[in-house]
């Protein structure tokens, strides 16, 4: 098989514009004869279409205060901002925040029931390992 040309592909890339270009004039096309029949049928769908729109937007906009990804704006006063930074460097809000001692021993605790549990061995201590 030969190497195509340069000439050949340069070709090969215009018609492929050019038939994208065709395809485009014919949807909208079709859009402008839709549109000229029942332009009121058409702007009925188009605002139902922009409301699911907003709907969307709204919601996600709601996902990113809850996630903690807005930031306030450069003109907000400077408790906000500082406030703002707070958060995302603590990342945890202050009711889920642990001791890191206390994550190590309910890790060790674990460790050991996956230990006696994998080996067979029970002994007489209640489950919180008291």
């Amino acid at each position: 098989m030969a190497k195509p040309t340069v000439k050949e592909i340069r070709d090969k890339i215009a018609a492929r514009k050019q038939a994208r270009k065709t395809e485009k004039t014919q949807k909208y096309a079709k859009m402008r004869l839709v549109a000229a029949k029942a332009p009121e049928k058409l702007e009925k769908h188009l605002i139902r279409l922009a409301d699911k729109f907003a709907s969307s937007a709204e919601g996600i906009e709601n996902l990113r205060e809850n996630l903690g990804l807005v930031r306030p704006a450069k003109g907000a006063a400077l408790k906000v901002r500082l406030a703002g930074r707070q958060e995302v460097r603590h990342g945890i809000p202050s009711d889920r925040r642990r001791e890191p001692r206390e994550d190590g021993r309910r890790f060790d605790r674990s460790l050991s029931g996956i230990e006696r549990h994998r080996t067979g061995h029970r002994d007489s201590r209640p489950a919180d390992g008291r």
